[in-house]
């Protein structure tokens, strides 16, 4: 949850030196996580009931937080998510590339985390 409080933070309104920013919400990004499996921006818009241009704020967002996701997973997640599982359970997952997933991406990871997000998350 400290990676994604930590996005949150960031300037994503593009406000000058002198405006404070108002931060994305860390229970929205929980939720995104959560509830899409291909996060885009009409599906983020739809669940948040948001306009398009805020709903992008939040895909990035997600593109940006997932790679400190994947490096921080538990060795439990990460057994399952290359593959060492039973046979008939097994997933494959390829971490090592620092570009931003994509949508694709994101719904194998929402798929692998399933109720974990949910578990790590405080409540908010």
């Amino acid at each position: 949850t400290e990676i994604i409080e930590g996005i949150a933070r960031l300037d994503w309104h593009d406000h000058g030196s002198d405006e404070v920013s108002k931060p994305l919400s860390v229970k929205n990004l929980m939720l995104i996580l959560e509830a899409i499996e291909v996060v885009t921006t009409a599906a983020v818009s739809e669940l948040l009931g948001i306009g398009a241009r805020h709903a992008q704020r939040y895909v990035k967002a997600i593109q940006l937080a997932l790679p400190f996701l994947m490096k921080s997973r538990p060795k439990r997640l990460i057994d399952d998510m290359e593959g060492n599982l039973p046979v008939g359970l097994a997933t494959f997952w390829d971490d090592t590339n620092p570009v931003p997933p994509c949508p694709m991406d994101l719904a194998k990871l929402h798929r692998a985390i399933g109720i974990d997000a949910i578990e790590l998350a405080p409540h908010v």
